[in-house]
């Protein structure tokens, strides 16, 4: 007859106490040991049976919550990255749309010029070909620009080594055209040194949108006239260093512990969702093993000095 899984358990669970009771009361038959000690021990180690069953039911009981939590935190960490490409990619269509606008509009023009000029035979081969090549270039520009989004939003996990330089001109150029909209000045400074990273370059790219937005928001509200957004690259003997700076005052003392939180914003809740410094920081954690170390600076720029915030991206050289 086959044993049930119950039976099975009870039987590696009691064996040990069931072998010890059959040589004791071996031992007590043929050596006329005093029947007392028996009576004493006996439930001794029927005690220390008991307990060492609570003991394993509790930590069975420890490990099946310490699982059901860590299956909450994964469902909570998933939810926070899609709420976060959710916020990215509505600032996406925010800037493509501010990109978009100007050729649009030179495309309009041109095309109603052409047709207002042919109206009253005004028009020359020479003026038209000017025209055609202006419009071939803005289209030329969208294309381009379709190319640059897709790119980015491309779901690839494939690792390799990018360079870091390339990878920071492909962030600025998806939000150029809103920095400029909000006249931010971006000095980026680039490393006389071509060195590369290794991971997945649109990651870094994201986390690298995530800072320089959150600078151009804090600029927005701050009553410099020349506003500023410094980047540049450095790298040690142990780590490659991308340094984002701005000239927006700084972060309050009391927030610079809880920037990196979820759900921690200063913005309003229609401009700020509280997610994207937690998702930047645990992109590089998890996929870089480096950090994202967050303070107050002071720096100089056109001969005058600045107080704001300064991010500065760790990551080791050798993180594969």
């Amino acid at each position: 007859m086959k044993l049930n899984d119950s039976a099975v358990i009870l039987f590696v669970k009691y064996y040990p106490l069931a072998i010890f009771i059959s040589i004791y009361l071996f031992f007590i038959m043929f050596h006329n040991t005093d029947f007392i000690i028996f009576i004493v021990i006996l439930p001794t180690f029927f005690l220390y049976f008991y307990c060492l069953n609570i003991l394993n039911n509790r930590l069975l009981k420890y490990k099946s919550d310490l699982k059901q939590a860590h299956l909450i935190n994964h469902k909570k960490e998933t939810l926070l990255l899609q709420q976060s490409k959710l916020a990215t990619m509505g600032e996406m269509i925010g800037n493509i749309a501010h990109q978009w606008r100007q050729p649009l509009s030179a495309i309009t023009s041109a095309t109603s010029g052409i047709k207002l000029q042919q109206e009253y035979n005004l028009l020359k081969e020479e003026d038209l070909k000017d025209v055609l090549n202006g419009i071939m270039r803005n289209a030329n520009y969208l294309s381009q620009t379709i190319d640059d989004f897709r790119n980015f939003y491309n779901p690839t996990n494939h690792k390799e080594n990018f360079d870091i330089n390339l990878c920071i001109n492909n962030a600025l150029k998806l939000i150029q055209t809103q920095l400029l909209s909000h006249n931010i000045l971006i000095l980026h400074t680039l490393s006389q040194k071509n060195f590369s990273l290794y991971g997945i370059q649109n990651q870094l790219i994201q986390v690298i949108i995530n800072i320089v937005n959150n600078a151009k928001d804090q600029l927005q509200n701050n009553p410099n006239t020349l506003k500023i957004i410094k980047i540049f690259t450095f790298q040690t003997q142990q780590h490659t260093i991308i340094s984002i700076k701005d000239n927006g005052g700084g972060i309050k003392a009391d927030n610079l512990q809880d920037i990196f939180e979820p759900y921690f914003t200063t913005k309003p809740i229609s401009k700020g969702t509280g997610i994207g410094l937690y998702m930047s920081k645990k992109i590089i954690q998890t996929h870089f093993k480096g950090n994202i170390i967050a303070r107050n600076s002071v720096f100089t720029a056109h001969k005058v000095k600045y107080l704001g915030a300064v991010f500065h991206i760790v990551i080791p050289n050798n993180n594969n």
